[in-house]
């Protein structure tokens, strides 16, 4: 394969910078955006700044692999659920112990919680894929906005979350001490692994939001 030539003058990618040969700078191969895509132009793809064409479909992509990371994180949500039904229906059919049945139903019932929580991310983030298509070919400057102001909206609540999340376990971690009951001990401690189940598929969606929020608000306009 022949070796790319680029042409004298300045010659605009995005916003990505390289040097000749000959020491000067300027802008001709592409740049990546975030962990989510790879890259997007080649030394080949010589656009006009005029068009901005190549920075908004760069945008658009780094846009649908974080809501197709999310999507993924609804599979990951399904999958610890269907874990904790068959748990309930192995302590059912070979539970013998009163603490052994005593998981039976908190089981079921988290499992059946977990899985509505899979079904929200799924819902909320799958149609995504295809309406961050058409509003950032309608209007990508006010589809950039409104996302920048959804993340920021986003950060909030999750900070939030993860001040309440943790004062759960430690009333569940109290309620272990101070109830001796199996029930209640069993509740206690379906509650923990599944709070910490929500912990540790926030903590990647927070981690998702946060650099993905940065992409945006820090892309050439």
């Amino acid at each position: 394969m022949g070796e790319a030539v680029l042409p004298e003058g300045n010659c605009h990618i995005g916003n990505a910078m390289t040097t000749r040969g000959d020491g000067r700078a300027d802008q001709g191969l592409p740049r990546p955006v975030g962990p989510y895509n790879k890259w997007i132009w080649t030394p080949q793809q010589v656009s006009r700044p005029e068009d901005g064409l190549n920075l908004k479909m760069d945008i658009l992509n780094l846009s649908a692999q974080w809501a197709k990371s999310e999507v993924f994180s609804a599979r990951i949500v399904w999958l610890f659920s269907i874990i904790e039904m068959l748990a309930a229906i192995g302590f059912w059919y070979l539970g013998r112990t009163p603490m052994a049945k005593a998981f039976i139903w908190p089981l079921l019932v988290a499992g059946v919680f977990i899985a509505l929580v899979g079904v929200g991310l799924f819902l909320a983030n799958n149609p995504r894929i295809d309406q961050f298509e058409r509003k950032a070919r309608l209007n990508p400057d006010a589809f950039v906005q409104s996302e920048i102001q959804r993340t920021e909206k986003s950060q909030r609540e999750l900070s939030l979350v993860f001040k309440i999340l943790p004062v759960v376990i430690v009333l569940a971690a109290i309620v272990i001490l101070a109830a001796p009951a199996s029930i209640w001990r069993a509740i206690a401690i379906i509650v923990i692994i599944n709070v910490a189940l929500l912990m540790m598929v926030d903590s990647n969606t927070e981690a998702r939001n946060n650099i993905y929020h940065h992409e945006i608000s820090t892309s050439p306009k």
